[in-house]
């Protein structure tokens, strides 16, 4: 009950967010607060996609005893079916980053090289093109539920 009362709010927070004009960093900033308080187990993250496809990291929230992303950047480019899906706004859901288990090698391989064993990414659409990704992974692989990926 308690997760989907903090699921109701960040959703209310960021309609809020979006009627008052508030500048994007600042909604972006209280729903991954929201989403890390409701997932506390979780790294929970937000990324920019740049112009080279590549989504580099600026905000991160993490349980104690694991390292930020902040500054980190992970080549998308290289793996067209991921980035074709966050640009039809897909949430992108691996339950393991073993480079040996799922199709997204080079992508997993990047994810396991920031400690990252399972990744739940929702995309964040502006002005209709690919803005960024709001992102929760798993430092062990993880079985995403339903209610997760809503």
């Amino acid at each position: 009950l308690r997760q989907r009362e903090i699921r109701l709010q960040t959703i209310n927070d960021i309609a809020r967010g979006i009627t008052e004009q508030e500048p994007i960093e600042s909604i972006i900033e209280r729903a991954l607060m929201s989403m890390f308080q409701a997932y506390p187990k979780y790294r929970v993250a937000f990324g920019e996609v740049t112009d080279s496809d590549q989504l580099r990291f600026k905000r991160s929230l993490q349980p104690s005893g694991r390292g930020g992303l902040i500054g980190v950047s992970i080549e998308l480019g290289t793996d067209q079916f991921t980035l074709d899906r966050l640009r039809r706004s897909e949430i992108l859901a691996i339950s393991s980053c073993d480079p040996n288990e799922v199709n997204q090698r080079e992508l997993a391989a990047s994810l396991g090289s920031v400690g990252a064993a399972a990744l739940l990414a929702v995309p964040v659409i502006l002005d209709g093109k690919l803005f960024g990704s709001l992102s929760f992974d798993s430092d062990s692989p993880a079985t995403w539920t339903e209610y997760e990926m809503k």
